[in-house]
């Protein structure tokens, strides 16, 4: 049975509908999540993208599952905040971050704004992993008074201009990929990407160094992405490459034997 890395996994209540399972206890999605076949997962607050100070979602969340090696802490921090590098520092110190997860659209900035750049720039710095959020969810799921826009790619691309370092989008879709893969530094989840045979379709794109297994759980079942992988006619080693070697790679991880 093939072990995942799950590059993107939310904790927490969705204000708009119910997700298809509970998402609230760590415990419970820890058990739910190595049902599947994942043997560590990337965390972040849900709630951080509603708080108007993502930090509250940071320390809501994040407390609860920083002593548990299943789960690895994610970090929401939104640079317009005068208050981010504090939220950067807390989280790096008390929860022992390896990855930020920037949110422009659910924030309400430009990530390719001068002090968007600036904060990628000292994220990097610091030894983390940059990672921006294209959706959370398909446009046509959003409720009738919050439509959120995706983040142009023209921005997205700016961002990864701006540091040697790679960066992960979460959440583009296939067709995105064609626009967003000039950027070699960029790395992609396939949560998304859907298309006919979709991995052998996008590893034409990029390769599948760049690719990284993520369920999306809650809002999608981790099925979906697990047979995106299992049903892809490639190597052992491309499959293990995206299925767990790609995050583990991007974070320095120690995966189970």
């Amino acid at each position: 049975m093939t072990s995942f890395v799950d590059a993107d996994v939310l904790l927490g209540h969705y204000p708009f509908r119910q997700l298809p399972y509970g998402n609230q206890e760590p415990a419970q999605l820890k058990a739910y999540l190595q049902s599947k076949g994942i043997v560590r997962a990337a965390v972040s607050s849900l709630h951080a993208l509603f708080y108007t100070d993502p930090q509250q979602g940071n320390d809501e969340h994040l407390a609860a599952i920083a002593q548990d090696n299943f789960f690895i802490p994610v970090a929401v921090i939104n640079p317009s905040l005068p208050n981010w590098r504090r939220g950067l520092d807390k989280s790096r110190q008390a929860y022992g971050v390896t990855m930020v997860r920037l949110a422009p659209s659910y924030h309400n900035y430009d990530v390719s704004a001068l002090f968007a750049l600036e904060c990628i720039q000292e994220v990097a710095r610091q030894g983390l992993q940059v990672s921006i959020v294209k959706r959370i969810e398909d446009e046509r799921m959003h409720h009738t008074l919050m439509k959120v826009a995706a983040p142009e790619n023209s921005a997205i691309l700016a961002a990864a201009a701006s540091v040697d370092q790679p960066l992960l989008v979460h959440g583009a879709y296939f067709r995105e990929l064609s626009e967003l893969a000039p950027a070699a530094n960029l790395r992609f989840d396939i949560a998304f990407v859907e298309t006919i045979d979709t991995l052998a379709k996008a590893t034409e794109i990029v390769p599948p160094s760049r690719l990284l297994f993520s369920s999306h759980a809650p809002f999608f079942y981790p099925e979906g992405a697990i047979n995106k992988v299992q049903m892809w006619h490639s190597s052992a080693a491309d499959q293990t490459q995206v299925a767990s070697e790609g995050l583990a790679a991007l974070l320095g991880l120690s995966l189970p034997t």
